[in-house]
């Protein structure tokens, strides 16, 4: 039974609490934590229930994980994003993670490692004391590169980079607008605009396929286990179809989740010289002056604890979803099939009853383990992003790479604002370089 559950406040007819949602996600989140660990909340007409309580998040992704499917949200995003291992769920989802986890094994990483760097160099090597940058632009420039070299062995070139940029949050908006939206439609107008983005993704997918077309060999990377990998059972190949949707999934969540963090990073040094001095002085003691290198991460302990406490303070999922199988218990709650689970990874990591003085940037309170289940960067349970490792180390040597011989600072008079609808990320970031 939902229905002795608290609502929260401000639930307009027919629209729900979507208004708000749409104005500040976080906030409305956090907003209604203190009404108990489980609050129903109205997509326009759709209840859902936000859960506010980790070990209540925890039951959902671990504990009874085989309980709940991908909510709404995933269902929805599925003609953008088809069935790769975001939106796949069950068995299906269990095998495309088995055939994909080798990709991102530690032996992988360490060649990664050089690729990783090599970009960021090539990037950085266009650079001028005293040149104003668009930062956030820039992450969202490099980040294509490094999974296209990675994953791929493809070099999408600047072109191809700079069409992500533009269309990868188009497309990630109009996922999530057609998931929540409580019309069964959308405007001609917006729906052509999301339909085209992700059309102009397809070329690019397209563009990477036909670069393998004619060539059988195993290059050791991503694609290729993908292209020759074949089922136990049957011994078929996966479709093309297949192939182009892990490649999709792969894009966003590679591309999406370091821009994001690499953007908000050095936003906060910036605003924190005794953190930026602290770690030149780890980068300079630990690699004395040479290249990082994927086997340098482990003794660059300061710099880990930054990326933690970016990837707390700033994470790019405001929002997740699940959707009940069954009926069972959920704390005060008692869900039926169908029921929608909400939680917001960024609100919880903001709860100050398990983060104290949440909005402080502090990658000190690092050096003890955040207590389980209140902090989940990266999802959890069988869910939980294959590439974890992947993107960590990839922000670690970009981070690694710059800071050894550059500062970035805020652009004087100008006052950064945040989003958080699709992911949280900034509106823009106009940064001034200088030479350490």
């Amino acid at each position: 039974m939902t229905s002795t559950l608290p609502v929260a406040p401000g639930r307009l007819p027919g629209l729900g609490h979507l208004p708000y949602l749409a104005r500040d996600q976080v906030g409305f989140y956090s907003s209604v934590r203190e009404l108990g660990p489980v609050v129903r909340i109205y997509f326009g007409p759709m209840e859902a229930l936000l859960l506010t309580d980790p070990a209540l998040i925890h039951q959902v992704l671990v504990t009874d994980a085989d309980k709940f499917t991908k909510g709404r949200i995933f269902r929805k995003t599925k003609p953008f994003f088809g069935n790769g291992l975001a939106t796949s769920d069950g068995e299906f989802h269990l095998r495309q993670r088995r055939l994909m986890s080798p990709a991102f094994h530690q032996r992988r990483l360490a060649g990664y490692g050089e690729v990783m760097r090599a970009e960021v160099e090539r990037m950085t090597k266009r650079w001028t004391p005293g040149q104003r940058i668009a930062w956030e632009k820039a992450m969202y420039a490099v980040t294509p590169h490094i999974i296209g070299k990675t994953l791929f062995h493809s070099d999408l070139g600047g072109e191809a980079a700079a069409e992500i940029h533009r269309s990868l949050p188009l497309v990630l908006r109009g996922a999530v607008t057609r998931s929540l939206n409580p019309l069964p439609w959308l405007p001609a107008v917006l729906s052509r605009r999301y339909d085209q983005a992700g059309q102009r993704l397809d070329a690019i997918i397209d563009r990477i396929l036909a670069s393998y077309a004619h060539d059988q060999t195993d290059r050791g990377d991503l694609l290729s286990m993908l292209l020759t990998a074949r089922h136990e059972d049957t011994g078929e190949g996966m479709s093309r179809q297949q192939v182009r949707d892990e490649i999709m999934t792969l894009l966003v969540a590679g591309t999406e989740t370091a821009a994001v963090t690499l953007s908000w990073l050095f936003h906060e040094l910036s605003r924190h010289p005794a953190v930026e001095a602290r770690l030149h002085t780890e980068l300079d003691t630990a690699l004395a002056g040479r290249p990082v290198t994927f086997a340098d991460l482990p003794n660059l302990p300061y710099l880990r604890q930054v990326i933690d406490e970016v990837l707390r303070l700033h994470n790019p999922v405001p929002m997740s979803m699940r959707a009940a199988q069954t009926t069972l218990r959920l704390g005060p709650a008692t869900t039926c099939p169908g029921t929608e689970i909400v939680y917001s990874p960024l609100a919880l990591h903001r709860d100050p009853r398990h983060h104290p003085h949440p909005l402080h940037f502090d990658p000190d309170r690092w050096t003890t383990p955040p207590a389980p289940g209140t902090y989940l960067p990266f999802g959890g349970g069988r869910h939980r992003c294959v590439g974890e490792r992947f993107a960590i180390a990839e922000m670690m040597i970009a981070t690694a790479t710059i800071a050894s011989q550059w500062r970035l600072r805020a652009a004087p008079g100008y006052r950064v604002r945040s989003v958080a609808y699709t992911t949280h990320h900034p509106v823009s970031l106009p940064m001034i370089i200088e030479k350490r």
